[in-house]
């Protein structure tokens, strides 16, 4: 109640600050226009909510002729006809026997002329439309209540028709004293409202929409109803997106002349209702309204292996996924239908020690692998560059590799239209090594040592061939395991064979060609080129030699000592002392020969 009384009294202020009268010389207030209230929907004796209304549409008009004070101020003096000052309240014989509350046309005069009437421009107005006013109630006693409230409807149908008429029209409330249902005059000042017509939106003629993965996008356009039939301008465009079970609600508003909406986040497998309409100043148009259900993802390949194995390639193969995501939506029969984009995963690097994928490192090759590095490499196969196999099979080549490492094949899967399907199971493989290098053929311990140059051969698995020259039909396999030998960057692993299981030389000048291969769990490289040795020819003469050598000794020449010491120089005896008593007596003779020349 305090806080009431508190905006009263300022209301009451700011009145006679903003609108006192203007003094002259002499005191007297000075003629000019009258001030009125502060808000345009109170007047002195009438008051309504707002001074906007719509066509048909109902509202209350509250009225006073009795109090300490009008609706506006007590110092307010309440005019009849506007310009005689009548008491306050109001006296009953003023108002006459029918009082009433109406809604006229704006610009109503007072004249005097012809015993004083109202006039509408030139024609006289002294009835209102039974629709458009409220008479006074009666109290208890059959006298009038001289305050209360009324209830009154604005015209629903404004004159004229079709697209020239105006969209508002000007009216005012009046409180008019009646007797014997003829206007004798109006009491208080009027209120001016206006009535919006009520013109709804153009309809929608069609609404289409599209779907293209998990983007959609709406057509629509607006039906023209002829130059008769008004219609107001659209002010909007408003689009309510849901799911069939209400789950998900979208609302998007766009300009009055858009006529195409995308979305580019629709649900997986999802059905979807789109309601568009035109959004106006009276109110909205009729919507229209489309269903449709987005598509589902692939399952996941089938049959995931290896075909073939490279030292830099490797080629894989599988079988498609047996549903593409469109059973449910039923597009088999489209012009479009759902098919496979491409294929892709993610490829690491195994590292065997630690069990787990580590990230590959940078390679030049990547970019012709058209792989790109990020958590792993991101590999993919475009429609077309994979060629078809036996049955359903599909085969596919994995460029970009490095020789003897063991990578991993993760998230393989079908993408089609919603994105990457249902990913496959992991599929771990092998490169193969490249060609080995026979560095070097030498005798140790009665035993064949073959030095193989290669990174990582001391995890390998190695198939040695021996053959004679002179038969090359002859071969002899061994089979020899690295044994897991700790070899340093750049060094060779040695690879002992069986020297008794050598073919023998027969004829003189004969040699052995020596080439080999590994393995790792990927499979065989390929074949070294053969390396052409004398070593094991030279071994199997072991005894022809030292019996050549003995009798170059007994024969004490320095020129045959030399031939024959630099010919088994490679050759392993089971007793040195021959060649060691060889080489001192060349030493005592070379001496001998050139203390003589020197004499």
């Amino acid at each position: 109640e305090q806080v009431r009384e508190g905006c009263y009294s300022r209301y009451c202020s700011a009145f006679r600050d903003a609108f006192a009268p203007a003094l002259d010389s002499s005191g007297a207030p000075q003629p000019g226009p009258r001030p009125c209230s502060l808000f345009p929907n109170i007047g002195d004796v009438l008051a309504v909510t707002s001074t906007r209304l719509w066509a048909g549409q109902t509202f209350v008009v509250r009225y006073r002729l009795m109090g300490q004070a009008n609706f506006i101020h007590a110092d307010r003096r309440v005019l009849q006809d506007g310009r005689n000052p009548v008491s306050w309240p109001v006296p009953r014989e003023v108002l006459g026997d029918t009082p009433f509350v109406g809604l006229v046309p704006r610009g109503l005069r007072w004249t005097s002329a012809g015993g004083g009437g109202f006039y509408l421009g030139k024609e006289p107005f002294s009835k209102v439309d039974f629709g458009l006013k409220a008479d006074v109630p009666l109290d208890s006693n059959g006298r009038l209540q001289l305050f209360g409230c009324l209830e009154l409807s604005a015209p629903s149908l404004l004159r004229g028709s079709g697209a020239s008429c105006e969209p508002t029209t000007e009216y005012e409330l009046r409180f008019f004293c009646s007797r014997r249902k003829k206007i004798i005059g109006c009491v208080g000042d009027p209120i001016h409202v206006r009535i919006q017509r009520r013109l709804l939106a153009p309809p929608l003629e069609s609404l289409q929409v599209r779907l293209q993965g998990r983007a959609v996008t709406l057509r629509w356009s607006q039906m023209r109803l002829g130059p008769f039939v008004p219609e107001a301008p659209a002010q909007s465009v408003h689009i309510l997106m849901r799911t069939a079970k209400l789950a998900f609600q979208k609302e998007v508003t766009l300009e009055p002349d858009a006529v195409q909406w995308t979305d580019q986040d629709l649900q997986l497998d999802t059905e979807y209702e789109f309601r568009v309409r035109l959004q106006g100043v009276s109110g909205p148009g009729r919507e229209a309204s489309v269903t449709c259900r987005t598509n589902n993802r692939s399952s996941e390949p089938r049959q995931l292996k290896t075909f073939q194995a490279g030292t830099t390639n490797m080629e894989i193969t599988w079988e498609p996924p047996e549903q593409l995501g469109n059973e449910a939506t039923r597009d088999r029969a489209m012009q479009s239908p759902e098919a496979i984009v491409r294929y892709e995963g993610t490829l690491k690097v195994k590292d065997a020690d630690a069990g787990v994928a580590n990230l590959l490192d940078s390679d030049p090759a990547d970019e012709a692998a058209g792989c790109v590095e990020s958590s792993g490499r991101i590999c993919w196969w475009s429609a077309g560059s994979w060629r078809q196999g036996t049955g359903r099979a599909i085969i596919a080549s994995l460029g970009g590799l490095r020789p003897d490492v063991c990578y991993t094949l993760q998230g393989f899967c079908a993408v089609n239209s919603m994105g990457p399907g249902a990913p496959a199971r992991n599929l771990t493989f092998h490169t193969l090594p490249l060609a080995p290098r026979v560095k070097d053929v030498r005798i140790r311990q009665e035993k064949v040592v073959v030095a193989a140059a290669l990174p990582g051969a001391g995890r390998m698995e190695f198939e040695v061939q021996v053959v004679l020259t002179s038969k090359p039909s002859d071969v002899k396999s061994f089979s020899v395991r690295a044994g897991k030998q700790h070899v340093p960057e750049g060094a060779a692993v040695e690879l002992t064979l069986p020297f008794t299981q050598m073919a023998i030389v027969t004829e003189p000048g004969d040699t052995h060609l020596v080439r080999l291969r590994a393995r790792n769990d990927g499979g065989w490289s390929e074949w070294s080129e053969a390396e052409d040795t004398v070593a094991i020819a030279r071994q199997q003469g072991a005894e022809a030699a030292q019996a050549r050598l003995l009798r170059a000794i007994e024969a004490c020449e320095i020129a045959e000592l030399q031939e024959v010491l630099a010919a088994v120089q490679d050759i392993e005896f089971s007793d040195s002392r021959p060649v060691d008593r060889a080489r001192e007596l060349l030493g005592i003779l070379v001496a001998a020969r050139d203390e003589v020349l020197d004499a």
